[in-house]
């Protein structure tokens, strides 16, 4: 058996590597196991809203960002099938960083502040409570831990494990897409724009290279014969500025990350005593721009709860309680509009309706940009 340890985080996501580095810095025995090895890639839109860059700078993370690429992002633009267009400043703070860098350099600190990572052996089994301890078992080792915190993300095989994941069958789920793309386009802006039944993502992420994130329907996918670049080439391209931006854009041979059975709800947030962070606690609709913010916030939120629990000035019911309390104060709000938001976008009369109130009443989108996100603030 491996080393005994305080706290166990599953998944070194953005929300992991952020909780095992509070809790390491605060003196905690911590292991934060994934099994993927890194540098690695993730279906992500890759834009990180000013209050998960806040949290970072807090623990004196800004130069670590700008080495790992951090782009400042400045101003919004969404756009309709028909061309209409709103565009909006952002004003706190947020960063375009490639998921490889983030999720790689955030590891690094974590251990750095005396974590222990184990990558390329995930977790196979999470048995036990927080009164009794718990056992966690990968394929090549097992140890005990005292709390447990579970960042694997919306789905894994853990998730169906400890009956986190809740799918919900649909006639027509939806699907996501991510590539990274050769091209140019304006720094500093984030743009989304509708077509039919979904919405696309453009941002730069490094000189030169375009993160292009999108959502549709899988009938949208089986039309075009399964092949998500058909998708690229056709669908998306009936919106005419999207055409525009991809006609610049050297698709070439390009390779895809995908994802399907898509959820836009909060799950339970604690689950056999085990306390999620990120998109395994809930997801919100990815036009919101706030995923990674969230797991960042999330995992700050829960990191002073944990380390008052083993410093022994908290009892386990009440941490839990507190959690879930704090959880869904501060994000609750912010996923239901992502909801309404997420399916308005999908339609085209409602986008289009949509987008030019935003134009005409400029504070109703001010507070819409404002509403899916928390304040430029460290949690």
């Amino acid at each position: 058996m491996s080393d005994d340890v305080d706290v166990t985080i599953v998944g070194a996501g953005p929300g992991g590597s952020t909780a095992a580095l509070l809790l390491a810095r605060s003196g905690r025995r911590v292991r934060i196991v994934d099994r993927d090895t890194f540098p690695r890639t993730k279906l992500c839109g890759e834009f990180l809203s000013g209050e998960g860059v806040a949290t970072l700078y807090a623990q004196g993370l800004d130069l670590r960002l700008r080495t790992a690429g951090a782009r400042p992002v400045g101003r919004l633009l969404v756009t309709t099938r028909s061309g209409t267009t709103f565009g909006h400043p952002l004003t706190n703070g947020a960063i375009a960083i490639a998921r490889n860098r983030l999720d790689t350099m955030l590891l690094d600190e974590a251990a750095c502040s005396g974590a222990q990572p184990l990558t390329g052996d995930g977790v196979q089994s999470i048995a036990g409570s927080l009164s009794e301890g718990f056992r966690v078992a990968t394929a090549s080792q097992e140890w005990r831990s005292r709390v447990v915190v579970g960042a694997f993300g919306r789905s894994s095989t853990l998730a169906r494990v400890l009956g986190t994941q809740t799918i919900r069958k649909t006639r027509d789920p939806l699907v996501a897409f991510k590539s990274h793309v050769v091209g140019s386009m304006d720094d500093g802006v984030v743009e989304l724009h509708g077509f039919d039944n979904g919405y696309c993502g453009l941002l730069l992420v490094a000189p030169d290279t375009i993160n292009v994130c999108w959502i549709a329907r899988a009938s949208a996918l089986r039309a075009a014969g399964g092949k998500p670049g058909l998708m690229l080439e056709s669908l998306l391209r009936k919106n005419n500025y999207l055409k525009e931006r991809l006609n610049s854009i050297r698709t070439g041979d390009l390779e895809f990350h995908a994802a399907s059975q898509l959820s836009f709800r909060s799950q339970t947030i604690v689950v056999r005593d085990v306390f999620m962070v990120g998109d395994a606690a809930g997801m919100i609709a990815p036009m919101c721009g706030d995923g990674m913010a969230m797991a960042i916030q999330g995992a700050a939120l829960l990191a002073p709860l944990v380390e008052a629990f083993l410093g022994g000035r908290l009892e386990a019911d009440r941490l839990k309680s507190l959690y879930k309390r704090a959880w869904y104060a501060r994000f609750s709000h912010r996923m239901w509009l992502g909801r309404l938001l997420h399916h308005g976008f999908m339609s085209n009369g409602i986008s289009e309706l949509g987008v030019r109130i935003c134009r005409t009443s400029p504070g109703v989108g001010q507070f819409l940009v404002s509403a899916t996100r928390g304040n430029r603030r460290a949690a």
